[in-house]
């Protein structure tokens, strides 16, 4: 898209992009970066405070890659929980799927 918003090492993107106070939506085949994480969906809900502390994807795609490997979800709602500039947990609902390689990540999940 478009419109792009940065915050430290977080990139959102999208045809337009709507703040109002703590808030920002992101439409129009939007999505999020953080290094190699990437999150999509067909909204994007940004909480803001002095960082991104937490996305709303509605009906969400998201890719995670971990040192070994990639982990990929999906589902009607992913939210994801930002610690430091760096996503600290992630919660999947609503038709949730998930796929990663053991071997790749190491049994680590």
């Amino acid at each position: 898209g478009d419109a792009r918003a940065k915050r430290r090492d977080i990139e959102a993107f999208g045809g337009e992009i709507f703040y109002k106070d703590s808030l920002a939506l992101v439409l129009e085949n939007p999505g999020m970066a953080e290094k190699d994480d990437t999150l999509r969906g067909d909204t994007l809900y940004l909480f803001i405070s002095s960082g991104v502390d937490s996305v709303v994807a509605v009906n969400g795609k998201g890719i995670y890659v971990e040192e070994k490997g990639e982990n990929r979800v999906e589902g009607r709602r992913i939210v994801v929980h930002i610690k430091e500039g760096k996503t600290e947990k992630v919660v999947v609902t609503g038709e949730a799927e998930g796929c990663y390689s053991e071997t790749e990540s190491r049994g680590t999940r």
